[in-house]
């Protein structure tokens, strides 16, 4: 269903990303303050991203 990273992290979003879509704003740019392995932004389709 949803892309999994390239990078094992502990406290990956994967699992729950379902619950996070659910949740998201609808706008045109996510800021992502808690990167990670990037689960949330290899899975969303936003016009632009602000990845920390």
């Amino acid at each position: 269903m949803y892309h999994r990273s390239f990078m094992k992290w502990a406290g990956n979003k994967h699992g729950i990303l379902n619950q996070l879509f659910d949740t998201l704003p609808t706008t045109s740019k996510l800021i992502e303050p808690f990167l990670g392995s990037g689960s949330v932004f290899i899975n969303s389709d936003y016009n632009q991203y602000l990845l920390t």
